[in-house]
């Protein structure tokens, strides 16, 4: 049984039977449904509050109401879960079958890739280079020599004496 979902609701699952609860079971088990839907799964408050402080996007996120509030989780992932794109609770014995650690202050979330460089083109590229006989450009550290995403690039009056590193 699923309810409708106003902004800031949570969704209520009970049945195993449910759509939701079939398709997270199938990301737990098959690697070509994570990268078609382009999420992995998270279990565990401190690495969910990881992800959400390394800037992940959380796109969906469940729990067990029967075991841990809603407040208590806010707190503990150090973000308000109300302001995901979907939440929701479920019941205990739903919520044991999906985690690896159940009866505990626990939570699975649905967290999308981040962005990934498609192609060589997408990149951009720096050489920055420092005099090794001057010690005022020692003291000011590299200079950027040239900065772009070009695959070939002739770069000009090169000195010697200096050292050079490519980023």
């Amino acid at each position: 049984m699923v309810e409708k979902r106003k902004s800031g609701m949570i969704r209520e699952i009970s049945s195993f039977q449910n759509d939701w609860v079939k398709r997270v079971k199938l990301l737990q088990e098959k690697n070509r449904a994570r990268k078609k839907e382009g999420v992995f799964i998270v279990e565990g408050l401190n690495e969910i509050r990881l992800c959400i402080a390394g800037g992940y996007q959380i796109v969906e996120f469940a729990f067990s109401s029967d075991i841990v509030s809603v407040e208590i989780l806010s707190q503990k992932i150090g973000a308000n879960v109300l302001n995901f794109n979907r939440v929701y609770s479920l019941s205990a014995a739903i919520f044991d079958s999906l985690a690896y650690r159940g009866g505990v202050e626990n939570a699975i979330a649905l967290v999308a890739y981040p962005n990934r460089i498609n192609s060589i083109d997408d990149i951009d590229y720096e050489l920055q280079m420092i005099n090794t006989e001057c010690p005022i450009s020692i003291q000011h550290g590299f200079l950027t020599v040239f900065n772009g995403s070009m695959l070939s690039y002739t770069v000009n009056d090169l000195k010697l004496c200096c050292l050079y590193q490519f980023r």
